[in-house]
């Protein structure tokens, strides 16, 4: 008599959010741009109560506008003239929005977190990884560029991957732009052709997430390369350029992703050469390698040494003796 409950609650298209119960009387539908209308057919669980959905009467094709939100309220009507409502919140998304709605990473965060307007991130990964996987997410599944897992492969030091949007309407792009930054390799690195790699003047080092200044004194033909780590520890108290002694503008560092492409397709050697190892590969694929190199040293339980992995237990006692 005084049940004005719903039994179900069907639409068409769309899902409905969160899951339809009978005591929930809120929901929320979002919709592709190109939804012109959508289906709503309410089953009362009482045979003799009714329905109306108002504005529109028992009619169940509700009109929709592109980009638009749409409140649907379902009022139901028990025998004893009991009545309930529930709202749905129908949003159709712009056909001339080309925005994400999330971004997905098979290693590392996002920084800053995640926000449709946010356009450029830094995500720092392992230096022993070769590539990540990104899914960009929209909301509309006719967005270009969206909705398909992307695989980039990972340079030593900073590798950056734009992810080139359309809207569905193909009236509007978006672009955001994901910094990866791979972890330093911390043994010395050794090149092939020692002429071809590229020596941060600070740290001596390999250059790692390639920069340079911007106001190199004009004595200096030649770009100096640094690190950036190195570049920041330098200037953290004095923004003076370490090689001219000129100041710095509050801008003074460039980015110089393509040095880092170029010395990672560089041949070096293993870093555990001096172990036995004979291998050679490129830069970016080293920290890989050294991960899994039988050559690489293993901590010894029985000793407490540490000894070449492919080393066997009875040539333990030689090599620690050597050592």
């Amino acid at each position: 008599m005084n049940d004005a409950d719903l039994e179900k609650l069907l639409i068409k298209p769309g899902k409905l959010n969160p899951i339809f119960d009978r005591n929930t009387t809120s929901y929320e539908v979002v919709l592709e741009s190109t939804t012109k209308e959508i289906t709503i057919a309410p089953v009362t669980r009482d045979v003799n109560s009714s329905w109306t959905i108002v504005g529109y009467g028992n009619r169940r094709q509700i009109p929709l506008a592109d980009g638009e939100s749409h409140n649907v309220i379902i009022e139901v009507t028990a025998e004893d003239g009991t009545e309930k409502q529930y709202t749905l919140n129908v949003f159709v998304l712009s056909a001339s929005d080309a925005s994400l709605s999330n971004i997905i990473l098979s290693h590392g965060s996002l920084y800053p977190t995640f926000h449709h307007d946010t356009l450029e991130y830094s995500v720092n990964v392992p230096w022993n990884l070769e590539s990540v996987k990104i899914l960009p997410e929209a909301k509309d599944k006719k967005t270009q560029g969206a909705n398909e897992f992307l695989e980039v492969s990972l340079n030593y030091g900073e590798t950056g991957k734009v992810i080139e949007l359309l809207s569905p309407n193909k009236m509007a792009c978006k672009s955001y732009l994901i910094k990866f930054v791979k972890g330093r390799i911390l043994r010395l690195v050794t090149p092939v052709e020692y002429k071809e790699m590229l020596h941060c003047p600070i740290c001596l080092g390999e250059v790692h997430c390639a920069v340079s200044l911007k106001q190199n004194a004009p004595q200096h033909s030649m770009k100096m390369y640094c690190c950036r780590s190195c570049v920041n520890m330098v200037t953290r108290t004095r923004k003076i350029n370490p090689f001219t002694e000129a100041p710095l503008s509050a801008d003074f560092i460039s980015e110089e992703r393509d040095i880092d492409e170029k010395l990672s397709n560089i041949s070096v050697f293993c870093c555990y050469s001096d172990s036995g190892c004979e291998m050679k590969m490129e830069l970016s694929n080293l920290g890989s390698h050294m991960d899994v190199c039988q050559y690489r040293p293993v901590l010894t339980s029985q000793y407490e040494r540490i000894v070449p992995q492919n080393v066997s237990e009875n040539q333990q006692k030689v090599v620690i003796t050597k050592l």
